[in-house]
């Protein structure tokens, strides 16, 4: 496990830490339909853990596993609201 300062890694770590959690993962999406997984783990070995969980989540994405609404349609009535 390397220390990594970058934004997504120092939100999960500052969520880990505020809620008191020992692993973080974050699944974010944006308009493009592009997804971003982050995941922190208080120490090496759930750090490693929560990684292979979010490398799971990953493939599970890709292959279709996971049977979600397009991102399009969840995003869309929102912006209607305003």
């Amino acid at each position: 496990m390397s220390w990594q300062n970058t934004p997504s890694i120092c939100a999960a770590r500052d969520y880990g830490k505020k809620f008191k959690k020992d692993a973080v993962i974050i699944l974010s999406f944006d308009k493009s339909e592009r997804y971003e997984l982050v995941t922190w783990g208080r120490d090496r070995k759930l750090c490693d853990a929560t990684k292979k969980v979010g490398d799971t989540v990953i493939s599970a994405l890709q292959e279709g596993h996971i049977n979600c609404q397009p991102v399009q349609d969840i995003l869309n009535p929102i912006e209607e609201l305003f």
